[in-house]
């Protein structure tokens, strides 16, 4: 439900709720008076109305919450696709029916927007197509605070993101205007939620891009895709106090963490839009079959036109656009979006090689030790059978699988379940989960030793250990055969 009345009370409740959240920052002010104009003051973020008047009347600003759905008057879906003629790279765009409803136990409502990986084969047309989904806001906006309280889509491949938007001329070339906040991109870390990317455009040779640092900072310390709601604010002002100069400064929680200044700052009004989607290769591969991106709230409060000058563009985004009340949007259970399976083809019932990639979906032979063959079973009875090669008397003559889950970090929760049976007496096989480091070095935490030819189902509570990036489950034949089936990986908050 978007929310415009009493806008002056919602602004008060939002920057004292967020100076509470600031990783105990002082609710008082130890810079003076100027602290205002000074990013470190703890209080930066809630001081905004010392730097900007707001306009409380503006029909441009809203509170979307998603308790009734999402506002006609304030949005619309999009289907459309940019950036698709990248080879290897390419997609399926962003699509209204990526879009969903979903609550959470205490009857909170979110908007989930599903990506669809590499895997994905809900759609024959378009299966190793990646897809995402989008929102632009039917008004364009000019100069104000922009936040969205979500958590982002956990999986590399793909960026979620809040950014506006706006060409004068057609071409981007001679103009581009955008504000960006992008979680997903590669950091430099070379991991992909540690940082985010926050970019100012004017045109495609005129653009700063920062990765700013989230969970090596001191204040917030979090890595983004834990699987909680966090808040990503910008500021844009065409006129900063005491400043001949645009600025942009962006907020996590409250807290400030990057500005950008200058004739890279737009000062043009911009649609703003929200989604998930697949850019060409800086977002690492999207060896997966779905996850969410999850949304709690997003707002726009509109600084005063009288203390903000901006430039009209009345041009349309040329992509398809509905109105949400027309698109039937499914309310799906909360659990779907938040205990996905890490592990693609987790009951093995895709038994093809993915063109994009070579594996059976996820799950890649070690060729440089596998000696023997797989198997599949039956669509009503799915699993995978490793054989090992005959003992020739070398290093090893078994048969090996793996999938590995990128951008799980230290601390992160997982449970892991599998079934698994010998089919003989004489048969050997392992379940080994390992961590692996920014050198990639590979530390085994567990290897599970299956046990009898009656099958049984093993399950471990995997915590990853410090420096750990990625996390990474092998399932072997030593000897003989052996037969997996049902497994799953799902994050714990």
């Amino acid at each position: 439900m978007n929310k415009k009345t009493n806008l002056l009370f919602i602004l008060t409740l939002s920057l004292l709720g967020m100076v509470g959240c600031s990783n105990g920052s002082s609710s008082t002010s130890s810079t003076g008076s100027n602290g205002a104009l000074d990013p470190n003051d703890p209080d930066y973020y809630s001081k905004i109305s010392e730097r900007a008047i707001f306009d409380l009347e503006s029909d441009k600003s809203f509170v979307e919450e998603f308790d009734n759905g999402m506002d006609d008057d304030t949005w619309y879906a999009l289907d459309g696709a940019w950036h698709t003629d990248s080879q290897g790279w390419e997609h399926g765009g962003m699509k209204s029916r990526n879009l969903f409803y979903t609550r959470d136990n205490s009857g909170k409502s979110y908007l989930a927007i599903k990506a669809r990986g590499w895997y994905n084969t809900e759609d024959e047309n378009t299966k190793h197509k990646p897809e995402g989904g989008c929102l632009i806001s039917k008004n364009h906006l000019g100069p104000g605070r922009y936040e969205i309280t979500m958590a982002p889509m956990p999986r590399e491949g793909a960026v979620s993101t809040m950014w506006t938007y706006c060409t004068t001329t057609g071409s981007e070339y001679t103009s581009q205007n955008e504000i960006d906040i992008e979680l997903g991109g590669s950091s430099n870390s070379g991991t992909h939620f540690e940082e985010y990317w926050a970019t100012s455009w004017t045109k495609k040779t005129n653009k700063e891009t920062d990765k700013v640092p989230v969970s090596s900072n001191d204040k917030l310390g979090f890595y983004m895709n834990d699987g909680k709601m966090h808040t990503y604010t910008f500021d844009w002002y065409t006129e900063y106090p005491n400043a001949e100069d645009p600025r942009v400064d962006w907020f996590v929680d409250g807290v400030f963490v990057n500005s950008i200044t200058g004739s890279m700052v737009p000062d043009t009004e911009m649609p703003l839009w929200v989604g998930v989607w697949f850019p060409p290769a800086w977002c690492g591969n999207p060896t997966f079959i779905e996850d969410y991106m999850i949304v709690d709230k997003v707002s726009y409060q509109a600084f005063s036109e009288a203390d903000q000058y901006v430039n009209s563009c009345r041009a349309e985004a040329g992509y398809t656009k509905t109105v949400p009340s027309e698109l039937n949007i499914q309310t799906i259970a909360y659990d779907k979006v938040t205990r996905v399976n890490k592990l693609s083809n987790g009951d093995f019932t895709y038994i093809e090689k993915c063109p994009k990639d070579n594996s059976y979906y996820g799950w890649l032979v070690d060729e440089d030790y596998s000696k023997g063959t797989v198997q599949f079973g039956n669509q009503n009875d799915p699993s995978i059978t490793l054989v090992a090669g005959e003992d020739d008397g070398s290093t090893t003559h078994g048969e090996y699988i793996m999938q590995k889950i990128t951008d799980a970090y230290s601390g992160f929760k997982y449970s892991f379940k599998i079934k698994a049976k010998l089919n003989s007496e004489t048969s050997v096989g392992n379940i080994e989960i390992a961590s692996i480091n920014k050198s990639n070095k590979k530390t085994k935490m567990k290897v599970i030793k299956v046990e009898s030819t009656v099958e049984k189902e093993y399950t471990f509570d995997i915590v990853m250990p410090e420096k750990a990036i990625a996390l990474q489950i092998d399932l072997t034949s030593e000897n003989g055969s052996v037969t997996y089936s049902n497994s799953s990986l799902v994050f714990e908050k």
